[in-house]
């Protein structure tokens, strides 16, 4: 319960004032924990934001996996992927605001980029999946996964900005469509 307090105030601190504008004394007072208890869960400043880094890369990551096996087609497991990317971003527009943010700052080790990383291997093997059968453009898959982050990233920022478009299905097709014409064949 306290580690989970210093990790929500640390994303709150973090988002809205930086990784060098927020002290851990600052974090411990709105997590309403010592300072020392800080320090029992995490050993340094910088091993708190690794560790919140890849706690929300796995949430995340478990939220958008669900039911895209259930799916038979290429086409159905990528509006899957998309869909649930987009509504978690809604749902965790702090969450998903810390994990761009951070996701290149050199704060985050890169073993813990490598790991969390490692928990999306099956957005490589479903890409990879759509290669073999022709179905998605042959380009190397780094840079398809990373075209296809940068496409759901802008999406999921318009429709925080207006979630009654997600809320419309014609408009949310429309944005999967303009999506899935930017990685098909």
């Amino acid at each position: 319960m306290k580690r989970e307090a210093i990790l929500n105030a640390a994303l709150h601190l973090f988002t809205t004032q930086g990784f060098h504008g927020t002290p851990t004394s600052q974090i411990a007072k709105v997590a309403e924990v010592a300072t020392g208890t800080l320090f029992h869960h995490f050993k340094t400043k910088e091993h708190l934001i690794n560790t919140l880094y890849a706690d929300l890369k796995n949430e995340m990551k478990e939220h958008i996996q669900q039911d895209i096996e259930s799916e038979t087609s290429i086409y159905k497991k990528i509006y899957t992927l998309w869909y649930n990317c987009i509504k978690w971003g809604l749902h965790h527009p702090e969450k998903r605001a810390f994990l761009n943010q951070f996701g290149h700052s050199p704060y985050i080790t890169q073993l813990t980029k490598e790991e969390a990383m490692n928990h999306f291997s099956f957005v490589y093997n479903l890409l990879e999946d759509g290669q073999s059968q022709d179905i998605i453009k042959p380009i190397p898959s780094d840079l398809l996964h990373t075209v296809i982050y940068g496409l759901i990233s802008s999406t999921t920022e318009y429709f925080i900005l207006h979630p009654e478009q997600f809320e419309h299905a014609q408009h949310r097709d429309e944005s999967f469509k303009l999506f899935w014409d930017c990685i098909k064949i």
